[in-house]
């Protein structure tokens, strides 16, 4: 497989200094030992103690080594040249490691450096605009929506999207934004339904921390969504055991949220992220989701639990309903 080069800053680079070392193994080396042969020379002519025959030899044979010095990165300068023409003629492309050695100096670097300056500026700039046009994206919603407000459990909706859906999925629907699931049956029972393309989410939910995932990505955080939206009521149950010790840290089997596949425990990338270790000073992305989650009527609800959750988050408003004497045709 062809090795490409010429093609970046880095390439450039590393050619223009392969070929300079040349230069200087060629060059400097055998200067320098020219100069040291002329030194014993002379002192060789002005003592009269020195055997002037083994000065001669000595400087004979340094002026060899100079020779085969020079001759040697020469050659290979030579060789590369030719066939570096050899592969740009095959091949049409001068971008092989040959044919950029021919290519490359230094009046080529300082282009590609300055091209480099560009794109990096460019990339600035295209960051700056997308930033701002998040702000006024931003700025446009809450504007348009002002009504979003936190609300507990059980209360009525205010998220922006209206969606009724009574085709409900396992036992969770959502009408006038508001998440209802089933109060009177375990959660995570029914886990194995949930279509892979949504990672086991609830897909209005998953809709939901898509759009502010991206929103993320835009202002410069990375967050993660992970698999397994749909916790099943036996890995539930390993986990309340599992805690047991530590009040709060995970809900009782049938009671969780991720059972039902509303709820996410996402993961924050970044330096000062580290779990156990961070805080909104520290993670940058983490305080970028505390702050905006709301705008995208999500909520992060253990914030002040307990035990505190900084990476559950789920639809502000959910309520939840009995099943009892609902219509068959809705299930």
């Amino acid at each position: 497989m062809q090795i490409l080069f010429c093609d970046n800053l880095l390439s450039v680079r590393i050619v223009y200094l392969f070929k300079t070392f040349l230069n200087i193994i060629r060059f400097i080396i055998p200067i320098i030992l020219i100069i040291r042969i002329s030194i014993n020379v002379y002192k060789g002519v002005i003592s009269e103690n020195d055997d002037k025959n083994e000065i001669l030899k000595n400087s004979s044979n340094k002026v060899i080594a100079a020779i085969i010095v020079f001759l040697v990165p020469t050659v290979i300068s030579v060789i590369i040249s030719f066939l570096g023409m050899i592969d740009n003629n095959a091949t049409k492309v001068e971008t092989s490691f040959l044919t950029c050695y021919n290519y490359v100096n230094k009046e080529v670097l300082i282009e590609y450096i300055e091209n480099e300056k560009q794109r990096i500026n460019d990339e600035n700039e295209q960051d700056r605009q997308q930033s701002q046009l998040y702000i006024a994206a931003n700025k446009a919603y809450k504007e348009n929506i002002p009504s979003i407000n936190k609300k507990n459990n059980n209360s009525s909706g205010t998220y922006s999207s209206n969606i009724t859906d009574l085709k409900r999925q396992n036992h969770v629907y959502i009408e006038n934004g508001t998440f209802y699931y089933p109060n009177d049956i375990p959660s995570g029972q029914n886990c194995d339904g949930f279509n892979p393309s949504t990672n086991g989410y609830n897909s209005y939910f998953y809709d939901m921390l898509t759009k502010f995932v991206n929103a993320a990505k835009t202002a410069g955080h990375t967050i993660v969504i992970p698999d397994g939206g749909c916790r099943s009521y036996s890995t539930q149950q390993s986990l309340s055991s599992k805690y047991s010790s530590t009040p709060g840290r995970a809900a009782s089997p049938g009671k969780s949220k991720h059972g039902w596949a509303i709820a996410c425990d996402l993961q924050f990338r970044g330096n000062g992220c580290t779990f156990g270790n961070r805080t909104d000073s520290s993670c940058a992305s983490m305080a970028w989701a505390h702050q905006h989650a709301a705008e995208f009527g999500l909520e992060f609800n253990l914030l002040n639990a307990s035990y505190k959750e900084d990476w559950h988050i789920q639809p502000i408003n959910i309520k939840g309903y009995s099943t009892k004497g609902v219509n068959d045709q809705v299930q």
